[in-house]
């Protein structure tokens, strides 16, 4: 599920630069200094606040996520004080919206530097996340290159974890 789904619109932003700053209370300042007159107010299975979001003046849609923090009195005294509407959506698919909006920005604003990876790398990427996840499921994974230590990573686990049987699992990685 993507963001806007939550929110039946065709697309959300999200105000927190980055998945890391989601805790943060300081970023409720974020979602107050936008204007509008709509409000949308997301709640999970427990009814409890996960996202708000305003319709600006521009058409756009900004939302902030209250998953991984609580919202400020300022925020719901906002809110409360705007028309608005309510949507329900389950817990884990907000979430995995909220993923999926940040791994898209971060697969966007990445730069691939193909120069700089071992020729290798996509098979041995491929090898290690095989051999840890055993799930039957296509999968996606996005690799950032971080560390050096991947060859090591793949080496001793497929010595380890080998001889599981083959699976019918595709998967798709993506080096950059």
């Amino acid at each position: 599920m993507h963001i806007g789904e939550c929110f039946e619109a065709d697309e959300v932003r999200l105000v927190e630069p980055f998945f890391s700053d989601l805790c943060y209370t300081e970023m409720d300042e974020l979602i107050l200094s936008i204007k509008g007159d709509m409000s949308r107010i997301l709640i999970d299975e427990n009814d409890e606040i996960i996202s708000f979001a305003v319709d600006s003046s521009d058409g756009t849609i900004h939302a902030s996520c209250f998953h991984l923090r609580t919202p400020s009195d300022a925020v719901i005294t906002r809110f409360e004080a705007m028309d608005g509407e309510v949507y329900q959506v389950p817990r884990a698919e907000f979430e995995d919206g909220v993923r999926k909006y940040y791994t898209e920005a971060l697969r966007i604003s990445s730069t691939v530097a193909p120069n700089d990876l071992n020729p290798e790398r996509l098979a041995i990427t491929r090898e290690l996340v095989h051999s840890a996840i055993d799930s039957a499921t296509d999968i996606t994974c996005l690799d950032c290159c971080c560390g050096t230590g991947i060859r090591n990573s793949t080496s001793a686990r497929s010595t380890n974890e080998r001889g599981r049987g083959s699976s019918s699992r595709r998967l798709v990685c993506t080096t950059g």
